[in-house]
């Protein structure tokens, strides 16, 4: 993974020193200094170098963890010592031109700093007499050090005081000559602490620059395994061959790129929980978030009766670097059937019977569609309230802020089926279903990724099947990981609280839908294969008018097969006044009285100038290649508002 795009500045670097600093005066022993050896001269401490690279480099989380090697590039950083005190800094550095271009932007930012400098037109000898001499001189003074020397296989901090005196340069410490006061050797003068476990703690608490290195590092990162997992349902050969797709070989991108990742976890100390780690869980498996994707569990029988297609999965991804994780929902149907286009003014009706607009599967789609819209706005509000809380820090602790959250977000989504979806009654969906089913979990993770007591993740459980009463379809599961910091001074939930809340994993798409195969599919190309017909297109039935290039010189079947509905010639980009499904990219087709959109996510869009729009305007452009149109259509009392 790639740490190189974000900039380390001295001003990054001072916020590191005074969390360094703090463990001077945190702990029930009061030190007067903290000592940090690299190289050679520390036999290459573990924590002592972690600390360097900290300080200096901006390495962050599990960059720190494990041995830790001084690349060549900055081998400069071996010969650095540190004395860090609660309010004052020794440092000793060479001054040849590398080392100092990266020493001095760093300690220039720090206050207080005594410097002690070598340089390259000193001989050997002469540049280790004065290594000894500036460190006995920084130690003057200084009754109780801490030394980061090491962990034992529990990782606590190892006991025996008198092994830095194997150090090299701890060593020197006994010879004759330079500042130092004392007599005999470095144990005897200086009470000596082991604080490896505490420095290391430090080392792992989340910073202004490693949050900074989540969010233009890891995330993008992050993005680039999803949109490959995205590209395997977007451009799919056809809804059929989706469906053969089991969960291991939906989600084999952003499988390898955790299994990869945690690969050195293990050395490194770090712990792996059920519930972490990327997932692809289709229909009922949705129900357990603990469960692993699975090679045998297909799309096409995971649904609700056996042999039936699942029509919505749970897609869980996480960065194994630094734990930025988030959970979405996304539908494998769109819930609705092509209505069958007949000719109206036929004198003889029509044979075909018009198709039934749902099956009860997709009632079933359709239900679980406007309950996660529920459970978005539900998590919006619930995240709002659960970070008022912890930055305010009312109450003790993580779970005890959970509580007003889910009562936030019960009563937003209460509100918003009032004014929207209507689907919360008496009879299916009880508003006491939602109190019973609605469950909020949040963690909060340091540098490493590791959970220390943030990720929130917001679940419906147990959403009842109209196809299948005697089995639920799964859960319905929303999550996001969030930064935010600092102690807010209001009672309440406001803008400046929301305002201070960074969502990481935003960008990723809350809501997404595909066209299913069987009649789903079949509706759809039947309707395409409809619209080549001029007599129909020009039908009162559709009102389109003639096609400004001919519909069947882009659309080619060869007289057999299916109908491709993304062998339409132009891209097009549809922008919808909504904030759970604000882009649409998909392929358009232009008639003299108005166009047919479509796309894998949905049935196609078809909009008659006459039938449909209220009004249509050319909005100006600066690229001749690019024509943009606004669109206010007539409202459709026959269908309720959903994401899609």
């Amino acid at each position: 993974m790639s740490w190189k795009k974000v900039e380390f500045k001295g001003s990054d670097s001072v916020d590191r020193l005074q969390r360094v600093q703090a463990l001077c005066t945190a702990g029930d022993t009061k030190l007067d200094a903290i000592l940090i050896i690299g190289g050679v001269d520390s036999f290459h401490s573990q924590a002592s170098q972690a600390a360097l690279k900290y300080l200096f480099l901006g390495n962050s989380g599990q960059e720190l963890l494990g041995e830790q090697v001084i690349s060549h590039e900055h081998e400069w950083l071996e010969d650095v010592i540190l004395l860090v005190g609660p309010q004052r800094v020794s440092v000793f550095y060479s001054s040849e031109s590398e080392a100092a271009v990266k020493v001095l932007p760093v300690i220039s930012k720090w206050r207080h700093v005594t410097e002690y400098v070598i340089h390259d037109g000193m001989e050997p000898d002469e540049q280790e007499e004065r290594k000894i001499s500036a460190f006995k001189s920084m130690m003057a003074g200084v009754k109780c050090v801490g030394v980061p020397f090491g962990l034992d296989r529990d990782r606590t901090n190892l006991q025996d005081a008198m092994l830095p005196e194997k150090w090299a340069l701890v060593q020197s410490y006994g010879l004759e000559g330079g500042a130092s006061a004392g007599k005999g050797f470095f144990t005897m003068n200086h009470r000596v602490v082991n604080i490896s476990r505490e420095l290391m703690d430090v080392l792992a608490q989340l910073d202004g620059f490693s949050a900074k290195r989540v969010v233009q590092e890891s995330q993008p990162f992050l993005a680039h395994h999803f949109a490959e997992f995205l590209v395997k349902l977007d451009h799919a050969e056809s809804p059929e061959a989706r469906n053969a797709k089991s969960e291991s070989d939906l989600g084999e991108d952003l499988l390898s790129f955790y299994e990869f990742g945690t690969m050195q976890y293990s050395a490194r100390g770090l712990k792996m929980s059920p519930n972490r780690g990327s997932r692809v869980l289709f229909g009922a498996r949705t129900s357990s978030l603990t469960e692993k994707a699975s090679p045998s569990a297909f799309l096409a029988n995971s649904g609700a009766k056996e042999g039936a297609p699942a029509t919505h999965m749970v897609v869980q991804a996480e960065d194994p670097f630094t734990g930025v994780r988030f959970a979405r929902t996304y539908f494998l149907s769109s819930g609705k059937i092509c209505k069958r286009v007949v000719d109206e003014d036929a004198l003889v009706p029509s044979s075909v019977k018009p198709s039934v607009d749902i099956t009860e599967a997709g009632t079933d789609t359709k239900a679980m569609i406007d309950l996660y819209s529920l459970l978005l706005r539900g998590f919006e509000a619930g995240v709002a309230e659960l970070a008022g809380e912890c930055m305010d820090r009312k109450l003790a602790s993580l779970d005890r802020c959970i509580d007003p959250a889910r009562a936030a977000a019960i009563q937003a989504m209460v509100a918003m089926d009032k004014t929207h979806s209507r689907l919360l009654g008496p009879s299916k969906f009880p508003t006491k279903f939602i109190d019973d089913q609605l469950r909020i979990t949040a963690e909060i993770m340091d540098a490493r990724g590791q959970p220390i007591d943030s990720l929130t993740e917001v679940k419906l459980a147990n959403i009842p099947s109209d196809a299948n009463p005697a089995a639920p379809l799964g859960s319905l599961v929303v999550g996001d990981t969030f930064l935010f910091h600092g102690r807010g001074s209001t009672s309440r939930v406001t803008d400046y609280v929301t305002k201070r809340i960074l969502p990481v994993t935003k960008p990723f798409a809350y809501f997404r839908s595909w066209i299913q195969g069987g009649e789903e599919a079949d509706s759809v190309d039947l309707l395409m294969s409809t619209l080549q017909s001029e007599f129909m297109l020009q039908s009162r039935s559709v009102r389109l008018g003639k096609a400004v290039t001919p519909l069947d010189a882009d659309i080619e079947s060869g007289g057999e097969g299916r109908i491709s509905q993304t062998e339409m010639s132009s891209k097009a980009t549809i922008l919808l006044d909504s904030n759970l499904l604000p882009i649409i990219h998909g392929s358009w087709r232009i008639f003299t009285g108005g166009l047919v959109f479509t796309c894998p996510y949905f049935n196609p869009i078809v909009v008659s100038i006459e039938r449909h729009v209220k009004s249509l305007t050319i909005l100006p452009s600066s690229y001749e290649e690019l024509v943009l149109l606004k669109l206010d259509v007539k409202e459709d009392s026959n269908n309720r508002m959903t994401p899609h």
